[in-house]
């Protein structure tokens, strides 16, 4: 399963920063060397601070709920979305490490919706879940074994209806770098990160413009390492890039 490779090479130990390797040459003095290893600390911890900072003010906040949301829907531009008959609720998991990545899964090929596409964890609300946030933890545990404890939920992101009848949450949580994964094949055929930087990179996603119904949208689409990131998933993902530009400290911003 190379993406579940792809996954755990990506997690890095919360004391490793990222880009460390071994020092080399005897001139490098032991005070010296001590000197560099604290300014390494420093600086990873710096920038841990700033991206998570900037995705604290990019998203919506928790406490205003998901009704003022902006709804991203198959309609004409003088129609209102016309409500879904289902909702669901994705997880936005951020690896919280100097180099945060993203998690996204492969979907089981033998589902009746979306199968072998990439997606985000996450799935229908259930009757007893009190909230999407509870929606999106509930399903990340059940599809990838990530405990609802090891995630801390920040903000939304706007809500997408998709062609399957489902009107979708984004929920934007930060994940302990050190949790287990274990996939259900019944759900997930894979797993796979995206770094943060290049998911905010609006340069790397591509375009297309497909028709239903009679009306056209565009589609966003996102290639990384092989996998093809689009629909519904490229979708937020574009939302978050959008949100982040606007705030400071985007990682591997100019």
């Amino acid at each position: 399963m190379a993406g579940l490779r792809a996954a755990r090479t990506g997690l890095r130990p919360a004391w490793q920063p990222a880009g460390r390797g071994p020092e080399r040459g005897p001139a490098v003095r032991p005070q010296a060397r001590r000197n560099c290893r604290a300014l390494s600390a420093v600086t990873a911890e710096s920038k841990v601070r700033d991206w998570r900072a900037a995705l604290r003010r990019a998203v919506s906040p928790l406490d205003r709920g998901a009704r003022h949301l902006n709804i991203q829907a198959w309609t004409r531009p003088d129609e209102d979305p016309v409500r879904p008959n289902r909702t669901a609720a994705v997880l936005v998991a951020v690896l919280d490490q100097p180099d945060p990545q993203l998690i996204l899964t492969v979907r089981a090929r033998h589902l009746a919706h979306h199968p072998g596409q990439v997606s985000f964890p996450g799935g229908s609300a259930m009757d007893t879940d009190a909230s999407g946030v509870l929606t999106a933890l509930r399903e990340a545990e059940e599809e990838i074994g990530l405990a609802t404890d090891a995630v801390e939920p920040i903000g939304f992101l706007d809500r997408v209806d998709t062609v399957s009848d489902f009107r979708v949450l984004p929920v934007v949580g930060l994940a302990r770098p050190q949790a287990p994964f274990v996939l259900d094949p019944n759900e997930v055929e894979s797993m796979f990160t995206v770094p943060l930087a290049v998911a905010l990179d609006v340069d790397k996603y591509h375009e297309d413009m497909i028709e239903r119904d009679g009306v056209r949208r565009r589609v966003y689409r996102l290639d990384w390492q092989g996998e093809d990131i689009w629909g519904i998933t490229a979708h937020i993902l574009y939302d978050l890039a959008r949100r982040m530009a606007k705030v400071s400290g985007v990682p591997g911003s100019t």
